[in-house]
């Protein structure tokens, strides 16, 4: 009976790091898509305010558009941070058991 309980306890245990590192793996690949989107729509608009916007307005705003494009950067980077230690996280609880 034992031998049952704890190889379904190992079962267990596998699934849900198997499980960790996909949720991993999902936040790594938004935070992807968070910075690639994020890349191509400020960059689009930084070329349409110069474009079509002169003047100190037009200035500010673009330096605005770079502080917040600067705030993406560094949640993409909390994401991936997050990712990384759940996976660590994951190996290690695999390793303990």
């Amino acid at each position: 009976m034992f031998d049952n309980q704890e190889a379904y306890r190992k079962q267990q245990i596998n699934i849900q790091y198997r499980d960790a590192l996909r949720r991993a793996d999902r936040l790594e690949e938004l935070a992807n898509r968070l910075s690639r989107r994020a890349a191509v729509e400020i960059e689009n608009l930084s070329n349409d305010i110069s474009k079509q916007w002169e003047g100190d307005e037009a200035v500010l705003f673009l330096k605005k558009a770079a502080i917040i494009e600067s705030d993406i950067s560094k949640t993409v980077k909390n994401i991936r941070e997050c990712a990384s230690t759940i996976r660590r996280i994951a190996k290690q609880s695999l390793l303990i058991e």
